[in-house]
């Protein structure tokens, strides 16, 4: 069976009604995502979600010994950012190096300020690499 493509032509008016279906439903469209915009802004609250993240890092031990295998691989995953290997016997980063943020998070109040430059310095090479 051959197939074959047919070729047909519309009229001024067919096309002028297609471009004002089209225009109609693209400022739909635009109104939606302007108001699905506005919702998540309203419900978004920066300074409650910080407060939650502090509240959670304060008892991030407890959290940490009470929540379940998933949990607790997604919250060692955020502090050791690379790869995990298991030799059959040990669990353990390639060369045990913490996320340069959580080094910085559990230092000492009172470190040098050559230890904060060095870390921060760290930082910002970890994050340009990826």
């Amino acid at each position: 069976m051959d197939s074959f493509i047919e070729i047909r032509t519309i009229s001024t008016e067919e096309y002028q009604q297609i471009k004002k279906e089209c225009e109609n439903a693209i400022l739909r469209f635009e109104a939606e995502l302007k108001e699905l915009s506005q919702q998540v802004n309203q419900d978004l609250d920066i300074e409650d979600l910080a407060d939650l993240a502090l509240i959670n890092l304060k008892n991030l031990p407890e959290f940490y010994l009470n929540a379940d295998s998933d949990v607790k691989r997604a919250i060692t995953g955020s502090i050791y950012y690379e790869k995990w290997i298991f030799d059959g016997e040990l669990h353990r980063p390639p060369t045990f190096p913490l996320d340069p943020a959580f080094r910085l998070s559990i230092l000492p109040k009172k470190i040098s300020k050559t230890k904060k430059l060095q870390i921060s310095l760290e930082l910002s090479m970890c994050s340009l690499s990826n």
